[in-house]
């Protein structure tokens, strides 16, 4: 049996990669886009072992997963996105106004 390690972060790559090397199995690294990479691959292959490629979008990202997590009613903590000092300075001062600073 043959090992082949590397780190990819193409998924068709992957793909090809895993045909032409007739591969039984893909371990991804533990850095979230090697394990997009490696769910897309798996899921066009129809290996098992990772999740669908659509619910690993989501569980790797924070936003998509909040999303899930306010569309089903469940709490998840706030969080505000600053893109400038500005943005902070309005932030605090919104929560030096409610009292949760």
């Amino acid at each position: 049996m043959k090992t082949l390690l590397a780190i990819f972060f193409d998924g068709e790559f992957i793909c090809k990669l895993a045909k032409d090397f007739e591969v039984d199995a893909i371990v991804s690294g533990c850095e979230d886009s090697a394990y997009l990479s490696a769910a897309y691959a798996c899921e066009k292959l129809n290996f098992p072992g990772h999740d669908t490629f659509e619910n690993a979008k989501i569980i790797h990202n924070k936003m998509l997963f909040r999303k899930i997590i306010r569309d089903l009613n469940l709490s998840t903590p706030k969080f505000f996105i600053c893109k400038t000092l500005d943005d902070v300075k309005t932030i605090k001062d919104q929560l030096e106004r409610v009292g949760k600073l």
